[in-house]
């Protein structure tokens, strides 16, 4: 018999051809799903098994779905043995397909189980490659033999993970899971609409909840959550809501997109019950639905009692309801935050002003004392220590005060041009004479030049330079400080740009050096390289260095006696 590319077989002999046919003309694959019985010709055809064979010999997949349960759980275990066996539950009917054909079970005829059953066979190549499609499918979604057997003989419940698109199926399983909740609901309803009211989503929840058996309704707890936008129209709560209140340990907050990328063209709601069931729908859009949430208004419904999907569902939604709840909470802890740090700041600028008012006159009369010429030589060491004292907070008030402009955004360079040679050597010259430590000290000053014109805000570098000084005047055991001031066109830095003209300070010292466990957050606030410090010097030198578009750093020297801190800055 010749056989078309499309031909419903309807007697033994042409399905015995047919399928003798299909299985010669295999080539690089063999794939095929079925009812399975107590003797499958799977296993009773010495054709069939001599043609499997032959495939796998040349390295091809050979590739079976059938139902597997108690009752053909021993032929299923041989059928492993030839070919690739998985799992799919009640599945129905049989195909076989290979590279160009396949033959499929139509159905039987007058349902009478001595006829003889209808068969379509195709080698037209669009329904082959159809066919294919809804084979792979299957084969994705179905359950690898070995796992469903050892479920069957451990006596493990049998996990469900089912797409529901029949209309009266998904109205049975919700029914019948809603009826049986004892405990616990979790409803989540995504909203696609953003024109919809809080009413119309409060009546499509009261139709989920309205499926409970009332006599249970004091022991469960409901927990709705709906996620929309916040354009959504609120209305009033429903009076049938506000009863179901008084009836149910009934929860429900909505919770706000917060982006409004990839909007959802339909809604989609998500029910797990009692922490056994889940179902995840997808809905028709609101102006699409006539009747109730269970007549016609679901596109397909996800369902599955597998306890892993169950609880990894369970606790997603309710780290969402927490999580909601903890956004609250930081944000007024954010805003008390923020409350509590602009007082700080102002406090500690108010404070600030407030010191530097008894301070100057402090800082004032000792120089006035000091330069006197007159029986007061006998305590020019007291005073000098008091001026040197009060210097020094002064420069921890001026330093708290720049502080809080840097984190108050408030602080501003005023630059201008000035000999940056001529002003460390005023610095220099004006600590000599008002610090009694310094002049312990053997200053040097090393340069390329005899002037260096920059511009810059002068009180800001003067304060770096100072900062940097005092730092190493304090460190002990340091008798000689090197001021070495470089002119050059490349920097120690790979940002620096090498056309761009630089001009690098550096001050060594021969003292203990930095400590290893500080030196890579040195410039950080509050961290201080002495113990009479505040750790505000440093940080606010690289502020200023870094606003003028120079950098800063320090190292230890090579001779293990001393550090040197440098920092750049730009001559344009």
């Amino acid at each position: 018999m010749g056989l078309s590319s499309f031909k419903i077989l309807e007697n033994s002999d042409d399905i015995t051809k047919g399928f003798t046919l299909l299985l010669y003309n295999a080539v690089n694959h063999l794939d095929g799903f079925g009812i399975t019985d107590v003797s499958p010709l799977l296993l009773e055809s010495k054709v069939i098994r001599a043609c499997i064979q032959h495939l796998k010999n040349r390295g091809k997949r050979v590739r079976y779905i059938t139902d597997i349960k108690n009752e053909n759980l021993v032929s299923c275990k041989k059928i492993m043995e030839i070919v690739e066996l998985r799992h799919f539950y009640n599945i129905q009917g049989g195909i076989i397909i290979n590279d160009t054909e396949y033959l499929s079970l139509l159905e039987s005829k007058n349902g009478d189980a001595d006829s003889m059953p209808i068969h379509i066979y195709s080698k037209n190549k669009w329904l082959v490659e159809q066919q294919k499609l809804i084979f792979d499918m299957l084969w994705e979604k179905a359950i690898p033999a070995k796992i469903k057997i050892k479920q069957i003989e451990q006596g493990l419940e049998r996990d469900i993970c089912e797409l529901i698109t029949d209309e009266n199926n998904t109205m049975i399983k919700y029914r019948q899971a809603l009826g049986s909740l004892t405990k616990e609901l979790y409803i989540f309803y995504s909203v696609s609409d953003d024109d919809v009211s809080t009413e119309l989503i409060e009546r499509k929840i009261l139709e989920i909840i309205n499926h409970i058996s009332k006599s249970k309704c004091k022991d469960i707890k409901i927990i709705v959550i709906v996620l929309s936008r916040s354009s959504i129209k609120r209305t009033a709560l429903l009076t049938e809501f506000s009863q179901l209140k008084k009836e149910y340990d009934l929860r429900m907050k909505y919770v706000e997109k917060q982006s409004a990328n990839s909007p959802l063209s339909r809604d989609l709601m998500i029910l797990t019950i009692d922490r056994r069931e889940l179902f995840i729908s997808e809905f028709k859009n609101f102006e699409e639905i006539p009747h109730n949430i269970f007549e016609n208004d679901i596109n397909f419904t996800i369902h599955s009692n597998s306890s892993s999907v169950v609880s990894t569902y369970n606790t997603i939604l309710e780290m969402l309801w927490s999580q909601d709840e903890s956004y609250k909470k930081s944000e007024m802890a954010i805003t008390q935050l923020r409350l509590q740090d602009k007082l700080q700041q102002e406090f500690v600028h108010n404070f600030a002003n407030g010191l530097r008012n008894p301070i100057q006159p402090i800082l004032g009369f000792s120089e006035i004392l000091l330069d006197k010429k007159t029986d007061l030589k006998k305590y020019k060491d007291i005073i000098e220590i008091i001026h040197a004292y009060a210097q020094k907070l002064a420069k921890h008030v001026n330093n708290m005060i720049d502080i809080t402009e840097i984190e108050n955004k408030t602080f501003v360079l005023h630059k201008e041009t000035f000999d940056l040679i001529k002003l460390i050597k005023e610095i220099i010259n004006r600590l000599k004479k008002n610090s009694f430590s310094i002049t312990k000290k053997n200053f040097s000053i090393s340069t390329n030049v005899d002037r260096l014109i920059i511009y810059a805000d002068k009180n800001r570098i003067k304060f770096t330079i100072e900062n940097l000084i005092t730092n190493v005047i304090d460190i002990p055991d340091s008798n000689n400080i090197e001021i070495l001031v470089e002119k050059t066109k490349s920097g120690n830095s790979q940002n620096d740009d090498k056309n761009q003209g630089l001009v690098i300070l550096s001050i060594i010292d021969d003292g203990t050096g930095i400590d290893r466990l500080i030196l890579p957050s040195l410039f950080s606030k509050f961290v201080a390289n002495s113990r009479d410090g505040l750790g505000l010097g440093l940080y606010l030198a690289k502020n200023v260095i870094n606003r003028h578009g120079g950098e800063i750093w320090a190292e230890n020297n090579k001779d293990g006696r001393g550090a040197t801190f440098h920092f750049s800055l730009p001559l344009s």
